[in-house]
C-alpha cells in the first residue's frame, strides 16, 4: 500500500477513536442505559472493513494537491460513520445475520433485547446515531467556510442519492444499473472522490473528471460485489456463501441470466429462501454458471475497469493522485471480500 494511504488509514482511525470516545463519555453521562445503543454502532465501526471510502476521499484530495488539506481526516472519517449507518440498515432490510466477520447489529441486539421488534428498532436507532455523528464530524472539520459548505452539500446530496437507490433496490426495480449507480457507485466511489476534491478546493472541471472516472469504477465495484455475493468464499467475504441468492437480491447475475434467456425455474424455490441448504445454493450457482451469466458479468466488469482506466488516463491530476487512484482501482476490481 502506498505510504500516503497507510497514513490516511492511521489518521482516520485516530479521528474515529478520539471522536467516538468523546461522544461515548458525553452520551453515557446522560444515562448508563444508553450503553447498548452506543456500543452497537461503535462495534461495527471499529470492526473495520477496508476503509475504502475514506481512502478515496484522500485520493480525490491528492488528485488536486499533493499536500494534505486541513480537515481531510475528519471528512474521510465521516464517510466511515456513514458506512456504519448504511450497513446497519441494509443488513436489517436484507436480514443478513453476518457483517465483517461478526454478527450484524440487529442480530447482535436480538441476543440481549426482546422481542425482536425492539432489538430491530434499537438497531435502526444505532444507525441514526452513526449518521448524526458523521454530520457532527463534518460540522467540526477545520475547513475554510466556502469549502466547508461545498463538502457538506456534497455529503447531503450523496445521502439523498443512496436513500433513493436503496428504495429502488428494496422494491426490486428492474433498472439494475441505475440501482447500482444510486445505491452503491455514488457513495462508494464517485462522491468520496468528489468530496475529497472539494476539500482541496479543486476546480469544477477536475471534480467532473473524477466523477467520470468514478462512475465506471463504482459500477465495477458493484459488479464485483454481485460476483462475490454469489460465488465468493465465506472465509474471505465474511458473509454467508451465496447470500445474495438466499436473500433474493436482484443482482447483475440474475439480470444477465434473464437477458441470456436462461431457464431460471430451478431457482424459484431458492431465491429469497433463507432456509436454502448449501446443496440448493450450489445448484443455483451452477445454473448461473451454465447459463453464461457469470461470464457475462465478468466481461462487464472487465469493460467497466477499462472505461475507468481510460478515464483516469485522461485526467490532468497530480502524480501522487494518479498513483493513489491506480492503486485503489486495482484494489476494487481484484478484491476477494
Amino acid at each position: 500500500m502506498h505510504e500516503r494511504l497507510r497514513e490516511a488509514k492511521t489518521a482516520v482511525e485516530a479521528v474515529l477513536q478520539a471522536f467516538l470516545s468523546e461522544r461515548r463519555r458525553a452520551i453515557l453521562a446522560r444515562s448508563p442505559d444508553l450503553e447498548r445503543l452506543v456500543g452497537a454502532a461503535e462495534t461495527l465501526t471499529y470492526r473495520g472493513g477496508k476503509r475504502l471510502r475514506a481512502l478515496l476521499v484522500y485520493a480525490g484530495q491528492a488528485a488536486a494537491s499533493a499536500d494534505p488539506s486541513p480537515g481531510l481526516a475528519e471528512v474521510a472519517a465521516a464517510f466511515e460513520l456513514l458506512q456504519t449507518y448504511l450497513l446497519i440498515q441494509d443488513d436489517w432490510m436484507d436480514q443478513d445475520p453476518v457483517r465483517r466477520g461478526g454478527l450484524s447489529v440487529h442480530q447482535a441486539l436480538r441476543a440481549s433485547l426482546t422481542p425482536e421488534h425492539r432489538a430491530d428498532a434499537a438497531a435502526i436507532l444505532a444507525s441514526d446515531l452513526a449518521f448524526g455523528q458523521a454530520l457532527q464530524i463534518l460540522a467540526a472539520a477545520p475547513l475554510p467556510a466556502e469549502r466547508h459548505a461545498a463538502v457538506l452539500a456534497g455529503f447531503l446530496e450523496m445521502h439523498e442519492e443512496v436513500v433513493l437507490g436503496q428504495y429502488l433496490d428494496v422494491v426490486g426495480s428492474s433498472d439494475v444499473e441505475q440501482v447500482h449507480l444510486m445505491k452503491t457507485a455514488g457513495y462508494t466511489v464517485i462522491w468520496p472522490l468528489r468530496v475529497g476534491a472539494r476539500v482541496a478546493g479543486a476546480p469544477a472541471e477536475l471534480e467532473a473528471g473524477l466523477a467520470a472516472f468514478g462512475r465506471p469504477l463504482g459500477l465495477a465495484f458493484q459488479l464485483k460485489d454481485d460476483l462475490l455475493g454469489t460465488f465468493g468464499d465465506t472465509a474471505q467475504t465474511g458473509k454467508p456463501a451465496g447470500g445474495d441468492l438466499a436473500e433474493g437480491k436482484e443482482t447483475a447475475l440474475l439480470a444477465a441470466a434473464r437477458k441470456l434467456g436462461a431457464d431460471l425455474a430451478p431457482l424459484q424455490h431458492i431465491l429469497g429462501n433463507r432456509a436454502a441448504d448449501p446443496s440448493e445454493i450450489e445448484l443455483a450457482r451452477a445454473v448461473l454458471e451454465r447459463s453464461g451469466a457469470r461470464a457475462a458479468v465478468e466481461r462487464d466488469l472487465a469493460e467497466r475497469t477499462r472505461e475507468a482506466e481510460r478515464a483516469l488516463a485522461d485526467l490532468r491530476i497530480t502524480a501522487l493522485g494518479r498513483q493513489l487512484l491506480e492503486e485503489l482501482l486495482a484494489a476494487i476490481v481484484d478484491r476477494q471480500r
